[in-house]
């Protein structure tokens, strides 16, 4: 009888990251339910239509037997991840989440459901989850939606100038990108402000690329874009690019919000980030990080120092000139501290690593049950 799995989607990332686990699963013969979060906040089937999957949006049923459920960790469209966790757990199905950042699984939002196995992106995530959640089971498998970007370690230089020629950038500009959240547009906007008349900071030429998450609306993507457009004289329109992941590696500096994967790709290459800490309160701040189990609210970027935290807009100005006025150095110790995330690029076949867990925790409820 053939195995029934059960991938269940909410935010952009946990479609990037399941999909390629649900493949590997459909190789090896199991049958695949895709399940989205019906939520507006959800932004999975961006990925999944792009790939022509066929998906359903229902909830937990009586009559759904599925032998495993697979959860991406979210932090808008948790709805199906916490029922769909619910169902498992009182019908001893057993239930995985895959975390896409660090501390996703832990947030205050869905702290009253724990599944039976946590899958985290490495040893720094997991420490997370023990300190927030003792009694799950924790596996770091790392992170399959990046792995296709190691292609790349050795052909940054390569890259970067195709990146440049086509901007019609010179080598010795400098490029700055600011990565927009998706959360919270307050956020975004005082993120934008802090960014006004970069030149000041340098004498060398500044190229500013702001990019709008895919998370907001139409008319708010439109109003951010124009006022970060408007904040900078030599700004550039980059949101028709077809493979955003080669601006970050084509940049001199990516500045991004906490809870995005920009800073540590871009820590990963070399290439300095920065993380928004600011506003401190509301979503993404402070006591948010705090309750997701980062030291001090801090996230591991920062704590490692791969990468710099700015508390509000001054520090932001100040790391920014620094950064562009010592740049070798900043960028020897992006290299130097990043190494303990370059695991995340080099350790590819995570998604083989995550279905081990899949079928390991099947055996284990089937043992259980005798």
């Amino acid at each position: 009888m053939k195995k029934i799995a059960y991938i269940v989607y909410g935010d952009l990332m946990t479609a990037k990251e399941l999909l390629p686990v649900a493949k590997v699963l459909e190789a090896m013969g199991f049958i695949v339910t895709h399940i989205v979060d019906k939520s507006e906040l959800e932004r999975a089937t961006l990925v999944l239509d792009e790939e022509g999957i066929i998906y359903s949006r229902y909830l937990p049923t009586s009559e759904d037997m599925p032998d495993v459920i697979v959860c991406g960790t979210n932090a808008t469209a948790i709805d199906a991840q916490i029922k769909w966790t619910q169902f498992g757990k009182e019908n001893n199905v057993p239930v995985i989440w895959v975390e896409d950042q660090y501390g996703t699984g832990e947030m205050i939002i869905t702290r009253h459901v724990s599944p039976d196995i946590i899958c985290t992106l490495d040893d720094i995530a997991a420490d997370i989850v023990r300190k927030i959640r003792p009694s799950v089971n924790v596996e770091p498998v790392g992170k399959p939606s990046i792995e296709y970007l190691a292609k790349y370690l050795n052909k940054t230089c390569e890259l970067r100038e195709k990146v440049r020629d086509r901007l019609d950038v010179d080598t010795d500009s400098l490029i700055i990108t600011l990565w927009s959240g998706g959360m919270a547009p307050i956020r975004v906007k005082a993120h934008i402000e802090a960014l006004y008349n970069l030149q000041e900071l340098t004498d060398r030429e500044i190229v500013y690329l702001p990019r709008m998450h895919p998370k907001f609306p139409d008319k708010a993507k439109i109003e951010l874009f124009k006022l970060a457009l408007d904040s900078n004289p030599n700004s550039k329109d980059t949101s028709c690019w077809e493979k955003p992941d080669e601006l970050i590696i084509a940049s001199d500096i990516n500045i991004s919000e906490c809870s995005s994967n920009i800073a540590y790709i871009s820590a990963i290459f070399g290439i300095p980030p920065i993380m928004c800490l600011f506003p401190s309160d509301g979503l993404d701040g402070k006591q948010e990080r705090i309750d997701k189990g980062y030291k001090d609210g801090l996230p591991p970027l920062v704590v490692t120092k791969a990468g710099w935290g700015a508390r509000n807009e001054k520090h932001l100005k100040v790391i920014l000139s620094s950064i562009m006025n010592h740049e070798d150095k900043m960028k020897e110790r992006v290299r130097k501290n990043s190494k303990v995330f370059r695991p995340l690029l080099e350790n590819t076949g995570a998604a083989e690593r995550i279905v081990d867990v899949v079928e390991n925790s099947m055996l284990a409820r089937r043992g259980a049950l005798r």
